[in-house]
Formats: structure tokens, C-alpha cells, sequence
């Protein structure tokens, strides 16, 4: 009897043990250390750069879009950089940042603090907004292109408004 429960327990031990090394017990591995599924983790640019930063380069994008690249991101950048007009739609008061590069400074010195939430939905809404919109149409065709860019920001409820 003893020798059957012996070998009982070492069955039970390397099954375990089998299980584990290949992420069977409670894992979502696949025994070479690749996840087997997705995670809902941040995605790295959202850590690494600043919710500023990030809003500008989808506006950016989104400009050199519906320009057809008649606008090159530098100046794009620049141009917004230098605008009071997008501070407004993120949710910030001229008054303190008169610039958007005065809300990347305070964001990078950690003055101001974005809401994730908005900011995803903001660069959601951003990425889907048709160049074919009349909003759209007279700001890009505007010369006053980055004076006029806060018709084109998206300002649903919880959007980028609510940034900061």
C-alpha cells in the first residue's frame, strides 16, 4: 500500500510540474514564455510620451492626412506648438498656457496631470474623423490653419476637452 501511494504522489508531482512548465496550471503562457493572450496593459507610448504630445501627433497626423502631406509633421508641430487654439480644446485655460508647448512643459515638469481615459478617446475620435467633414475642409484649406485647429479636435463629453 505504501509503495502504491509513493507512486501516486510522484505521478501527481511530474503532472504538476509538467502542467506548469507548460503554463497549463493557471498560466496563460505558452511554456516558451510568449503570453497566450492579450493584455489590457497601457500601451507604452501612452508611459512613455506625454498625453500632449501624443494629442498633437494625432492632430498632426490627421492634418497631413487631409492635406495630403502639403503640411510635413515639423511644421505641423511648430505650428501647433505655437498656438493658443488647441490648448483650449484639451481642456486647459489660455490664460495660464498661452502656447501648447506651455502645456507640454507643464505636463513634462508634472504640473498638469491628463485623464487616460479622455486622452484614449480623444486619439480615438481624432484617428476617425473623415477629412471630407466642413469643419475639416476650412480649417486645412484655412491660412490660418493652427489659429482655426480647434474646430477639428473633437469635443464630445469625456473626449479631449476632458484631458485636463
Amino acid at each position: 500500500m505504501f509503495k502504491h501511494r509513493f507512486h501516486f504522489k510522484l505521478i501527481l508531482i511530474l503532472a504538476v510540474f509538467w502542467l506548469n512548465s507548460c503554463g497549463q496550471a493557471g498560466g496563460s503562457g505558452t511554456g516558451t514564455g510568449n503570453p497566450g493572450s492579450q493584455s489590457n496593459t497601457t500601451p507604452v507610448s501612452a508611459i512613455t510620451e506625454p498625453a500632449t504630445k501624443q494629442a498633437r501627433t494625432a492632430l498632426c497626423s490627421l492634418i497631413i492626412r487631409c492635406t495630403y502631406a502639403r503640411v510635413t509633421e515639423p511644421e505641423c508641430e511648430s505650428g501647433i506648438d505655437s498656438s493658443s487654439a488647441f490648448t483650449v480644446s484639451i481642456g486647459l485655460d489660455p490664460k495660464i498656457y498661452p502656447t501648447f508647448d506651455a502645456a507640454i512643459s507643464a505636463e513634462t515638469s508634472g504640473s498638469i496631470t491628463p485623464d487616460n481615459d479622455a486622452l484614449s478617446l480623444c486619439l480615438s475620435e481624432i484617428a476617425s474623423t473623415s477629412c471630407e467633414g466642413p469643419s475639416v475642409q476650412e480649417v486645412i484649406h484655412s491660412s490660418e490653419l493652427y489659429d482655426k485647429i480647434s474646430a477639428i479636435v473633437p469635443s464630445d463629453p469625456g473626449s479631449c476637452p476632458k484631458i485636463f
